[in-house]
């Protein structure tokens, strides 16, 4: 971008400056700033330029549509600068936008352009808030607000989105390219934020080896968070990162459609929605440390998978897995799949270790005898103890899960947890009865 850059109030005439400042103006600026795109890119109107910048000092900038290519808007506060829509519009009529040359009138598609500390308010006038487009983006510290779409990043490669709130818009946050098959690439979102937005917080498509850190969907009308490998009719989305993500309030929280090499680690769920919580339809990847407050409402599933294309386990989730907390356990009892439109329980694993100075014990829910249990392998993944998981807390090695306590047998082990130990009874070769426990980790 360029060293020095062009400030959009020198260009306004002096009689508005007032109502700018005192946040009254009602006078649309749309020209002046479109000049200072201009002159910021050495008076050129259209096509690829060096890249410029424009300063926009705190006040009340009135503007309808303002095209951007290869310009970075810097706002003097993310709070004191503000753009607003003022006369009707529609949603692909965005108040700033990277996919406009210069002119205002051009449309591209290889433009970079984008916005930095300011609000940007499309007022409901139909209108949306920010279109940025292409490589080398460091779109960061803004509210956009009131539009159709918040933010819409087409093919976003190599670029960053950091600390964004996008609220009361019908997208909050929106990955896309035209052309099927394109993708963005080695994209991030840090710490942004879909507030109450009506369809959808964020809908990622088009898009792989990129990463979402610490972002939040919260209380969206339809789907806070949902990422789409087929929007345009060739599955394009894959090995993306969520990372401590969460979902809150109401709407489905997490839509993976026909996603590959997903990777989700401690996504929160908070609130009760009235859907399932995570929703794997012909997607394949991994889950880990999920947490939550609240089990689902009857009929809905914590994870529900749901494949239209072979039974579940082969290509939906081939080697995924998904761990729960141990303290969490209470909370997640319900799990399920659709194949073909047929719900089915799935299996899932739930592991902890318990470490004794002799050797690692691993455990795991699965089904062992026709029950889902759990059960305690040794390092070599030999099945020393099994039981149902519910039930009596009884458990019996190489047996039926249903054999009794009482029926300890020489060489039998009974267990059940207490709080984060693991305390067993076991009748050794000579028939006595020693019991111990074990650490839970």
């Amino acid at each position: 971008m360029a060293s020095t850059p062009i400030n959009v109030l020198d260009l306004i005439p002096p009689s508005l400056h007032a109502g700018i400042r005192n946040y009254s103006s009602d006078v649309d600026v749309s020209s002046y700033f479109q000049q200072a795109t201009i002159l910021a890119n050495s008076g050129q109107t259209s096509g690829e330029a060096r890249g410029g910048t424009v300063f926009v000092p705190n006040g009340l900038y009135c503007i309808g549509s303002v095209g951007i290519r290869d310009t970075c808007l810097i706002g003097e506060s993310r709070t004191g600068t503000i753009l607003r829509s003022i006369s009707s519009g529609n949603a692909g009529q965005f108040m700033l936008d990277a996919m406009l040359d210069r002119d205002g009138r051009s449309k591209n598609t290889r433009g970079r352009g984008w916005a930095e500390r300011m609000t940007i308010d499309a007022n409901n006038t139909g209108r949306s808030c920010l279109r940025v487009y292409g490589g080398g983006i460091s779109c960061r510290d803004l509210t956009l607000q009131n539009g159709n779409y918040g933010l819409a990043a087409g093919l976003p490669m190599w670029s960053t989105f950091s600390n964004i709130h996008s609220e009361r818009n019908n997208v909050g946050f929106y990955t896309f390219h035209d052309v099927p098959g394109d993708i963005g690439t080695s994209a991030t979102f840090t710490s942004c934020w879909a507030d109450t937005c009506t369809t959808y917080g964020f809908h990622i498509s088009q898009l792989a080896y990129s990463s979402f850190i610490s972002c939040v969907a919260q209380d969206c009308g339809g789907i806070n968070w949902y990422v789409q490998g087929d929007l345009n009719g060739v599955p394009a989305v894959y090995s993306l990162i969520f990372l401590t993500c969460a979902s809150e309030g109401s709407g489905q929280p997490f839509n993976f459609r026909k996603v590959r090499d997903l990777t989700m680690i401690n996504p929160r769920i908070i609130g009760s929605p009235s859907s399932d919580f995570v929703i794997l339809d012909d997607a394949q990847g991994s889950l880990r440390d999920f947490s939550t407050v609240a089990s689902p409402q009857p009929g809905r599933y914590h994870l529900r998978v749901i494949s239209h294309t072979s039974d579940i386990g082969s290509i939906l989730i081939d080697n995924s897995t998904v761990t729960y907390p141990l303290d969490q356990d209470s909370f997640f009892t319900v799990s399920g799949g659709v194949v073909n439109g047929t719900r089915r329980s799935i299996n899932y694993e739930y592991r902890w270790n318990a470490i004794s100075a002799a050797e690692q014990v691993s455990s795991r829910i699965e089904n062992v005898d026709g029950y889902s249990g759990l059960t305690l392998r040794d390092g070599l993944g030999n099945r020393i103890a099994a039981f149902r998981r519910v039930g009596t807390p009884v458990f019996k090695t190489n047996g039926p899960l249903n054999s009794p306590e009482a029926s300890l047998g020489i060489g039998d082990v009974s267990f059940h947890v207490e709080g984060q130990r693991l305390r067993f009874v076991v009748k050794d070769n000579t028939g006595q009865v020693r019991f111990g426990e074990l650490p839970i980790a």
